[in-house]
């Protein structure tokens, strides 16, 4: 009985990660209204988010090669089961994953290429950056 509660809270949170952490689709209409509005509204709707959530150090929700193109500002929002550090090579940026609680890390992909991002206190690789040219 106990397991089948912590299977169905699982799934539940699982699921609640997945609607919070998915990019957000924008409009053509709520495009053309952000233009309208404030700078701050207009360079956060540029934004391409992604979550990731990280267990036993193997990525088990989200994509392994997250594609954008060069000059897209990317937010990446982790989720890990341990204390680390997550590294994003060529970018040489990097965040502290503290259990349980999701890490955010934000940049512009200035650079074209396909880029590792690992724990980085563990040497284990867990997806890809791959940023197309302009």
């Amino acid at each position: 009985m106990k397991k089948t509660i912590l299977i169905i809270l699982a799934i539940i949170i699982l699921i609640a990660l997945f609607f919070w952490l998915k990019p957000q689709a924008v409009s053509k209409e709520a495009e053309e209204s952000t233009e309208n509005n404030s700078v701050e509204q207009t360079i956060d709707s540029g934004v391409k988010k992604f979550g990731i959530e990280i267990q036993n150090k193997k990525l088990v929700f989200g994509p392994e090669t997250i594609t954008v193109t060069e000059g897209d500002t990317v937010q990446l929002t982790v989720l890990s089961d341990v204390d680390e550090e997550l590294h994003i090579h060529g970018y040489d940026t990097s965040m502290e994953l503290i259990k349980g609680q999701p890490q955010s890390v934000t940049f512009v992909a200035d650079v074209a290429g396909r880029f590792e991002f690992e724990l980085e206190k563990s040497h284990t690789s867990v997806g890809v950056i791959e940023v197309l040219p302009r």
